[in-house]
């Protein structure tokens, strides 16, 4: 296999993965002039933007935002294009809002929005290595179809998701419960074809449409329901389809007409185990069928349906966190906490996931409002030049339950790229040397609430 020593590029900043927090942090970094390049390992980004969820969320239990800048940027942009309705309000759920998102529209407007900022991006580039002098990261090696290549840069930003270049670098970092076991991994579906008003009828909620539903619209007038599939709990059981649980709960997002995204597989598995991810990948789309076929064979509205969508991987909700200079924790989010180095807001509860529905569970944040996140939680100990955003920042079990959704997560990913470009702009001898007051001025400046 051809290594090239020489570098294949040299750069200012190095953002390692493209999904919410990455797309964030290059956008962001570029904004202020510096250059920018992104490794994403398949051949498109948004990561799990492109799986059928929805973005959650933008506003606190109160209805108030407390997420902008480059999150709600995209937003706007994927508005323009025709692939959102924006925020809309949930009258039935753990949160004010959700914001349906159309897959491939969030391909186009993150590559676009990247290139108007000048970033360059790899795709079908997994970065693999980093390259470290002493305890300072210095560039990463990426694998590509073409051979194993060196990158050269000022500041590397591990946007990978699963802590990859914090732990390549011989770095701890922390995974799951006390027990070790994390969250179970999820796959989102798409069936297309089914008459909406008899499928609404799947959930025994009051029905609520959506007060900014437009009907000149190609939008669902009702974006989210529920369900226990009762009338069906006997042919659930019979053909074991949920792991045989009568009681289990269903997620149904509807974009457009006509449309459906279901979230309710559920699958324990090893995300870091090469052989346990391949089982549940494999596990994940058999079931996706399974279910297709008895909402087409047993549920009114689903007669004419096909099964038309399953993203490029399992969504995965929990996975390396690093050890950081301060770790988030469960009493944070609860009490409400906020920080002299706050450089993002989270208002989305506590939610844990079990393979049984009746373990798992929310918990909300102190009088309906929102958390700090701290500066302090991007930056892993031991190390310099390297920050981490997404989920993957340094913070407990409990915690990372929260500020794992994607708004968040584009929030601390714009305070990485921001961080990043200071650093290097301001002549800072290290990231940690970042004055916190400019970093939070220039979030504002990006239209980052704070």
């Amino acid at each position: 296999m051809k290594t090239q020593v020489e570098p294949y590029g040299s750069y200012d900043v190095i953002v390692c993965g493209g999904g919410p927090a990455g797309i964030a942090a290059a956008y962001s970094a570029a904004l202020l002039g510096v250059k920018v390049v992104l490794l994403e390992q398949y051949g498109f980004l948004g990561g799990m933007a492109t799986s059928g969820l929805p973005i959650l969320t933008f506003h606190n239990m109160k209805g108030e935002q407390i997420i902008g800048g480059f999150a709600q940027l995209f937003v706007d942009y994927l508005k323009k294009l025709g692939g959102t309705p924006g925020h809309v309000p949930l009258q039935h759920g753990h949160m004010k809002t959700i914001t349906p998102i159309d897959p491939e529209k969030v391909k186009i407007a993150a590559q676009e929005l990247l290139l108007e900022q000048k970033v360059e991006i790899l795709h079908r580039c997994l970065a693999i290595d980093p390259v470290l002098k002493n305890n300072q990261v210095k560039g990463v090696f990426f694998e590509s179809k073409g051979g194993r290549f060196y990158l050269e840069g000022k500041i590397i930003i591990d946007c990978t998701g699963d802590a990859d270049i914090i732990a390549k670098a011989g770095m701890e970092f922390e995974l799951g419960d006390d027990s070790g076991n994390c969250q179970p991994m999820t796959m989102i579906f798409k069936i297309n074809g089914i008459d909406s008003q008899k499928a609404f009828q799947l959930t025994d909620e009051e029905i609520v449409v959506n007060p900014h539903y437009d009907p000149n619209s190609n939008f669902a007038p009702i974006f989210h329901i529920t369900t226990q599939f009762k009338p069906w709990r006997q042919i659930i059981e019979k053909e074991g389809l949920f792991d045989g649980i009568a009681d289990h709960r269903a997620w149904l997002m509807c974009l457009y007409q006509g449309e459906m995204f279901i979230n309710t597989i559920k699958i324990i598995a090893d995300s870091l185990d090469p052989a346990a991810l391949s089982w549940a990948e494999i596990s994940a789309r058999r079931e996706a069928h399974q279910i297709f076929q008895f909402l087409r064979q047993h549920v009114p509205g689903f007669e004419n349906a096909h099964l038309s969508f399953t993203p490029v991987k399992i969504g995965i909700r929990e996975s390396r966190r690093i050890i950081g200079d301060y770790s988030l924790n469960k009493e944070d989010i609860l009490l409400g906490k906020k920080y002299q180095d706050t450089i993002a807001w989270c208002g989305y509860p506590i939610d844990v996931h079990k393979q049984d529905r009746i373990d798992s569970y929310f918990q909300y944040v102190e009088d309906q409002g929102e958390y700090g996140i701290p500066y302090r939680c991007l930056l892993p100990q031991e190390l310099e030049n390297i920050l981490v955003a997404g989920r993957s920042i340094s913070a407990t079990h409990e915690a990372m339950a929260s500020f794992r959704v994607m708004a968040p997560c584009m929030a601390i990913g714009q305070a990485a790229g921001v961080a990043s470009a200071l650093t290097i702009q301001e002549e800072c001898s290290s990231l940690r040397k970042v004055p916190v007051d400019v970093l939070q001025r220039t979030l504002k400046d990006q239209g980052a609430i704070l």
